[in-house]
């Protein structure tokens, strides 16, 4: 599946347990190589900004983002609450 990165933008973001970590604002790409790095996420239960790794993300889709459990701090605290 082929997906414009214009449409990436806004798509949810969620851990593999469903936590709602905010939304995808935009991507990383290496200029050198063309291979997609990273994504970054803002809002949710996120205060800034976080880039997640290409080898974090689960699965993408035009609905949404699924990354990995407890890769970022904001979303290990919310999953120890639970």
């Amino acid at each position: 599946m082929i997906i414009n990165s214009k449409d990436i933008s806004g798509i949810p973001v969620f851990t593999k347990l469903g936590i709602p970590l905010g939304k995808c604002s935009s991507l990383d790409i290496d200029a050198d190589t063309g291979r997609l790095e990273s994504i970054r996420i803002k809002s949710g239960v996120l205060t800034e900004e976080h880039v997640v790794a290409w080898n974090s993300i689960i699965e993408m889709s035009p609905e949404k983002i699924i990354v990995a459990d407890g890769i970022i701090p904001a979303a290990a605290s919310v999953l120890a609450r639970i």
